[in-house]
């Protein structure tokens, strides 16, 4: 997703391992077909000609998985898959010039309300997520496949252990 001068990116690739990757050892495993995570964002300058920053997150946690290095922690629910949209009703990285502006203005309302009330505010499930809602973690998380699951393995947990909850929010970006 991405606006005039933000975007973001998840993408996966595959890779044959080959051995050792810094204190991760893989000698073992060499031959294995592994998943590598990559999520990227992009702020670009002011005059839109080059990146100003860029944040990228590889799941390196995912990848020693994949090795059969559980470091953190199993969770309740399963790892280690990203799907796209199941209904594939839509363009996923929407191109500006189809976006209509005011289903940015709205979506973003929408998500910023989200936000809060998961994060901030909410005590009880979620008014904004349908029933069957999918919601997907890093290592350690895993994908949450109903609302149900996403309050008592994900949002729950984090209620409990957090108790001055505040959200700071820096970057909001939705386009289509």
């Amino acid at each position: 997703t991405g606006e005039d001068r933000v975007s973001s990116y998840i993408a996966y690739a595959k890779a044959t391992w080959r051995g050792d990757l810094g204190t991760l050892p893989g000698s073992l495993k060499t031959g294995t077909e592994v998943t590598i995570w990559d999520l990227d964002f992009y702020q670009i300058d002011d005059e839109g000609t080059r990146i100003r920053y860029n944040w990228c997150l590889i799941d390196f946690l995912d990848l020693a998985r994949q090795l059969g290095y559980q470091l953190l922690p199993k969770p309740a629910l399963p790892e280690g898959i990203f799907y796209p949209p199941r209904t594939m009703d839509g363009i996923p990285a929407p191109i500006s010039r189809l976006a209509n502006p005011e289903d940015e203005i709205i979506a973003k309302e929408i998500i910023r309300s989200l936000l809060d009330w998961d994060f901030v505010l909410g005590t009880k499930p979620s008014p904004f997520w349908a029933q069957d809602m999918v919601w997907y973690g890093g290592t350690g998380f895993g994908m949450a496949s109903s609302k149900e699951e996403y309050e008592e393995h994900i949002l729950g947990p984090l209620r409990f252990g957090i108790s001055d909850r505040h959200l700071e929010l820096n970057v909001l970006s939705c386009k289509g």
